[in-house]
């Protein structure tokens, strides 16, 4: 039976309306205003054939009462709808949380943790919704002032308000700061989008490497030579021991392989098809099997007309006719390398080929850097050759070497 969904959190809301009102958080509300604890008892399971209306009813009101200490009340002021006064509150706390982050800075005030995050306004939104504050009344930006003072997220000796003047600040004074803070975030994210070849930068966040291919080309005649020019010369890797177990998968999860901390995804691609490239223009030196059909993974579509490459293969390149040919996974990284992550296509193609040592590793270091640029051959993890000269980092699908 439907005894009014709506009705019975209003009567939790004018319940709980003063302590809204006096600004102290409400304790498990999220978990209250979802009325999954009013449940049947399990002895009606086997004590109850049919629940009439009036055996329903005390249950909802018996939990009710169980659940505020007291008796819910039935009546109080008209309350606006929850879902239109939920959305109304998250946009006055995504507009504001800008204004408030620039006013403390104005103010030389160091920043409380929930404005500091880079996420703020979604860190802001969370804490008053735990707190009850965005199910009651219409928010104002000096109620969210008020609220983040109540739950200790605003400086103590601010008074809480959202008004400059109340600071002793002009609004051109906290427009100043809001303007370098929008600047620099502008710039932050120009750079996730920018990488420098050469003395040049490229925009990339499109995913057209057009203009970057065309840098490439230019500079293959001026670039000094790619190591590891004698022909099928595989890098050179010392032993590295197993890690000493502590209790732990020996990695850090979530930590990226060496050179790509901080990369933004576009940042990746685009340094992937770099070393691709160069991957391409080394394979050209070392194997006369090498064109243009050999290169087989998306990346290829930047470069040649025709099929589009297809990057679930596990390997980018495919060098030698019959039926045994020589397959390259390309790992590109800015630093000077020691660390691989592989994809569960390769290493799925890494483990097919494990008795051989057709599955290969091209790890491009300091792709970016000219003067510092190498590629080197190294072998399957799970081949005899790869055997003792790999650790596992985390999990299976990273692994360290040592050149």
């Amino acid at each position: 039976m439907d005894f009014g969904r709506g009705l019975l959190i209003d009567r939790l809301r004018w319940a709980r309306q003063e302590d809204f009102d006096a600004r102290r958080p409400i304790a498990d509300w999220p978990a209250t205003r979802s009325l999954k604890w009013i449940t049947a008892p399990e002895e009606w399971a086997l004590t109850v054939d049919t629940a009439d209306d009036g055996l329903l009813r005390g249950l909802v009101e018996q939990a009710l009462s169980a659940r505020l200490g007291a008796p819910a009340p039935t009546r109080g002021e008209r309350l606006a709808a929850m879902d239109r006064l939920r959305s109304h509150n998250h946009a006055v706390i995504a507009k504001t949380t800008p204004d408030l982050v620039a006013l403390v800075k104005a103010a030389d005030r160091p920043l409380p943790a929930a404005l500091a995050k880079a996420a703020a306004a979604e860190v802001i939104t969370t804490l008053l919704d735990e707190a009850g504050a965005l199910d009651f009344r219409e928010l104002s930006a000096d109620d969210v002032v008020s609220w983040l003072a109540a739950l200790g997220q605003w400086p103590t000796d601010m008074a809480a308000s959202s008004k400059p003047q109340a600071h002793g600040l002009t609004p051109a004074e906290v427009d100043r700061v809001r303007n370098a803070a929008e600047q620099a975030r502008t710039e932050r994210a120009k750079r996730k989008r920018i990488i420098s070849l050469g003395e040049r930068d490229f925009d990339i966040e499109s995913g057209d490497f057009t203009e970057l291919a065309s840098e490439l080309r230019r500079a293959l005649e001026s670039d000094p030579p790619l190591s590891g020019s004698a022909r099928s010369r595989w890098a050179a890797l010392k032993p590295i021991p197993p890690r000493r177990t502590t209790g732990s998968s020996g990695g850090r999860p979530g930590t990226r392989v060496d050179g790509e901390r901080g990369l933004s995804s576009a940042q990746r691609l685009a340094i992937g098809f770099v070393g691709e490239w160069y991957a391409y223009q080394w394979l050209r030196e070392q194997d006369r099997a090498t064109d243009e059909t050999s290169w087989v993974s998306g990346n290829r579509a930047h470069i040649f007309p025709g099929p589009a490459g297809d990057d679930s293969l596990g390997y980018d390149f495919e060098v030698g006719s019959g039926r045994n040919p020589r397959l390259y996974e390309v790992k590109a990284t800015q630093g000077p390398g020691g660390q691989i992550e592989l994809g569960e296509t390769e290493v799925r193609a890494a483990q097919r080929y494990g008795g051989s040592d057709r599955w290969r590793i091209l790890v491009v270091t300091s792709v970016l850097d000219a003067e510092h640029r190498q590629v080197r051959m190294l072998p399957n993890p799970f081949s005899e050759r790869g055997r003792g000269l790999y650790r596992e980092e985390g999990g299976a699908l990273r692994f360290a070497y040592r050149l």
